[in-house]
């Protein structure tokens, strides 16, 4: 009676030890524990990689089923060897067996979930969920969230509660009868050939054959993604990510180039230019470029005006890196985080920074919100006076788009207000960027809904689409009676395209096949004789020497990579490459592109224009290309990519460089606080105290390194007030973190953050220290020592924390606020 009590007050099936625990196997109730955890964990593991396989693949055969799953049964099969060692080890002892059978259902439960959410990525986009972005999500966590929230809909919350009931029903179990009875079964040597120790005998023998042969079965080409097991995959890249040291990716030096001069000429005319990016918008849903005549009139309109480009392509498909392509003429930086959008980032100089020194105006609206991947930051770095994002929209009349903001009518009376006010002063860069068409495809209230497709996630979309191009039509006229047409130029384009399964894949960011990255693009106004469209491969970052060119003015040096779209050649070759970090790069030809996806995918090579669907993949048997010009190709891609990221390396270095000095500064509050033993807190300067809601905060602080701190050691910032707010940042505009400083060196390191909805408003203390990755506790801060208040004057306050407060600001923003990347657990 008292073993069977004590078995249903504990988290676990497991009982108390028998008196003959060894060499007897796991007694029959711990069996009965793991697998009534590991038969659920398994029904949800396997079932999604099925779900995978036959989304991917439609002709899924046996073998490719036992290539798919063979790793996920080896990996259960250990899972559920392990935990019935450790029950069975833990069995002996109260706390210890709780603690087990706790720590089991705890690791199941969170094993589940993680499967779930991965195949719900997939879902959604059609490609596996790799660790990066996942730390990617988790550092930007407080912007994706509503991202995140559009996705999860009743039955997720469904499956939650399920998975839920699945790793709690053990614990009802333990009070039945019969696993009272078998919870106080002894056992024995002898019982290693009972029939209740069969299963035992065969998952060890399934999981040794497993591991050993089947791991390496071959599958079909497009299931090569899903061979790994979803916890090895992840885990392998996490450990690769955390042993990967923080400095640049790429050590190879960039060429040399000379800084971009602009030079007016005989020929300059000082025309406007309007510049409209049309979110997600893709080539195919436009009239010009094959769909229905009245799907896009007023995009059809302006390009009869001027001319069409037939083969446009977007570099990244993905909103920010696409517009550095766009505003820039430079290619972005081949990596996921939107690093150029830190201040000094971009290592030439933007259309708009271009214009404005040449005497425009310059303004930069979106109906989005301004601080999703720090598009402010973004913005000004282009080199835009004027920016309006949601914050700085009219509510009154006009519905959210989706959660990023609102629909694009709400930007034309601002800026038609802006043109108003600065086109009585001379000429302007008017550039627009739509949020419509971005997913999930909301319809604006108001606007007359058709069926245009049969799939009712496409057909919202083309309805979006349909709503953008009455939103161009309406800038158009609006200018038009301003009598502002003959005297600017147009200029419209895609940021990318959009999928909707054709590839078997959705959305944008990993979709380099026609529907990602093939966008529409036009070019209208003063210089532009009306005519056929223009031929050749063309990119975005043939915007800006478009405009130099038809505005012109001579160019010399700098970084752009484009042509401008009056030459008569288009480019020998264009380069496109996914968003996600080593998911995949094209390269396109003449007719001719090579996607490679890395070890995700097989090769595929697809005649553009004899198949332009893309369904006829060349790379088997048969294939015109050798082996040897595939793997030239594999490397040409890789080269460029080698060759754009070491520009941006260069870029940096010249930011260390610039920031980084062996004289001493002047700071305008000077401070004498010693960091440890490496570093010392010597100064800071600061314009305002004040935290303006939307508008970035900047304080510069002043180190002097008297040795190298060591491998680990970063700064912390923290905003304590009302709310915590952690505000860490990388020194010197991230590229110096503070492991790598070195003695004798002053470093100015200018921070930059901002408030924004979300937090509570009120009074907050920024507080700065030193911390070692390695370390745990407040022991890995460094003790901050004021040298000022040990000489008798005042000094600066330090908490119990090893924190030194810099400034008290004052939020007076009336609204809740966050900041920036913030999160909310500190070091």
């Amino acid at each position: 009676m008292e073993r069977n009590l004590a078995a249903s007050a504990a988290p676990s099936l497991v009982t108390p030890a028998s008196r003959t625990r060894w060499p007897g196997p796991p007694r029959p109730v711990t069996l009965l524990h793991v697998a009534a955890l590991l038969v659920p964990l398994s029904l949800i593991v396997l079932g999604c990689k099925l779900h995978k396989g036959l989304t991917l693949s439609s002709d899924l055969g046996f073998g490719d089923v036992v290539g798919l799953l063979a790793q996920d049964v080896g990996f259960l099969g250990l899972y559920g060897l392990g935990w019935t060692v450790a029950l069975a080890a833990g069995a002996g002892r109260r706390w210890l067996r709780w603690a087990t059978g706790s720590a089991f259902h705890v690791v199941t439960f969170t094993l589940m979930v993680v499967a779930v959410i991965e195949h719900g990525f997939f879902v959604a986009t059609g490609t596996s969920l790799d660790w990066y972005m996942v730390e990617y999500g988790y550092q930007n966590f407080g912007a994706l969230k509503d991202v995140i929230a559009s996705e999860v809909k009743a039955p997720v919350w469904i499956g939650f509660g399920t998975l839920v009931l699945l790793v709690t029903a053990p614990l009802a179990l333990a009070r039945l009868p019969f696993v009272r009875r078998l919870a106080a079964r002894e056992v024995s040597a002898g019982d290693w050939t009972r029939p209740w120790a069969v299963p035992l005998h065969a998952s060890v023998v399934l999981t040794i054959a497993l591991g050993l042969g089947l791991t390496g079965g071959s599958v079909a080409d497009d299931l090569v993604s899903l061979r790994q097991n979803v916890y090895v995959d992840l885990g392998g890249e996490a450990i690769a990510a955390a042993l990967t040291p923080p400095a640049e990716e790429i050590a190879r030096a960039a060429e040399p180039w000379s800084p971009l001069r602009v030079t007016a000429t005989q020929a300059t005319r000082r025309h406007n230019v309007v510049l409209v990016v049309l979110e997600s918008s893709r080539a195919s849903a436009f009239s010009p470029y094959g769909a229905p005549a009245d799907l896009t009139p007023n995009f059809t309109k302006l390009a009869d005006r001027g001319r069409l480009v037939k083969n446009g392509y977007t570099v990244i498909p993905h909103t920010s890196k696409a517009l550095v392509a766009i505003q820039c003429g430079m290619y972005p930086k081949i990596a996921t985080p939107i690093d150029e959008a830190a201040p000094g980032a971009l290592p030439s100089e933007c259309l708009a920074g271009i214009l404005r020194e040449e005497g425009y105006a310059t303004a930069f609206f979106q109906p989005a919100e301004e601080n999703f991947e720090r598009r402010r930051e973004l913005v000004a770095n282009f080199g835009f006076e004027h920016f309006v994002g949601r914050e700085g929209l009219a509510e009154a009349g006009y519905k959210e788009s989706n959660y990023f903001g609102y629909e694009d009518d709400a930007m034309i009376g601002p800026a038609m207000a802006w043109v108003d006010e600065v086109s009585k002063k001379g000429p302007f860069l008017l550039s627009v960027l739509t949020l419509t068409a971005h997913h999930n495809y909301q319809i604006p209230p108001g606007f007359k809904r058709r069926k245009l497709a049969d799939n009712p996630t496409l057909d919202r979309y083309l309805n979006t689409i349909a709503y953008t191009d009455r939103f161009l039509g309406k800038l158009v006229d609006e200018l038009d009676r301003r009598g502002r047409l003959e005297d600017t130029l147009f200029l419209v384009v895609g940021d990318h395209g959009e999928a909707f399964g054709e590839h078997k894949r959705n959305q944008h960011d990993n979709v380099l096949y026609e529907e990602g990255v093939h966008v529409p693009m036009l070019v209208a106004g003063p210089g532009v004789e009306p005519g056929s469209p223009i031929e050749g491969l063309r990119q975005s970052i043939d915007i800006v020497p478009t405009v130099l060119d038809l505005l012109g003015y001579d160019v010399r040096g700098g970084l752009i990579a484009g042509k401008s779209l009056m030459e008569p050649e288009g480019h020998d070759r264009i380069y496109t490459s996914c968003w996600y970090k080593d998911n995949c790069m094209a390269v396109r030809v003449g007719p001719r592109k090579i996607l490679y996806h890395y070890q995700k995918r097989g090769l595929e090579v697809f005649n553009v224009v004899d198949d332009p669907g893309e369904t006829v993949n060349l790379a088997g048997e048969g294939n015109s290309l050798t082996r040897l010009e595939i793997d030239a190709a594999i490397e040409d891609m890789k080269g460029w990519k080698e060759r754009v990221n070491a520009i941006y390396a260069a870029g940096s270095r010249s930011q260390k460089e610039k920031f980084v000095s062996r004289t001493a500064p002047t700071p305008r509050f000077p401070l004498d606080v010693q960091l440890g033993e490496h570093v010392k807190l010597i100064g800071y300067d600061l314009e305002s105290t004040e935290l303006v809601v939307g508008v970035p905060t900047v304080v510069t602080y002043y180190f002097q390194v008297l040795g190298n701190p060591g491998p680990g050691w970063r700064l912390f910032t923290h905003l304590e007030g009302p709310k915590f707010i952690n505000v860490d940042h990388t020194a010197v505009e991230g590229t110096y973190p503070a492991s790598e400083w070195q003695a004798g060196e002053y470093i100015e390191d200018r921070h930059t953050f901002r408030i924004n909805p979300g937090r509570p408003a009120g009074r907050y203390k920024l507080k700065i220290g030193l911390y070692d990755e390695g370390g745990k506790g407040l022991e890995a801060r460094a003790l901050p020592v004021d040298l000022r208040k040990q000489g008798g004057e005042p000094g600066v306050e330090i908490d119990d924390k090893r924190r030194v407060t810099i400034a008290t600001f004052e939020a007076t923003d009336p609204k809740n606020a966050i900041v920036e990347d913030g999160h909310t657990d500190g070091h």
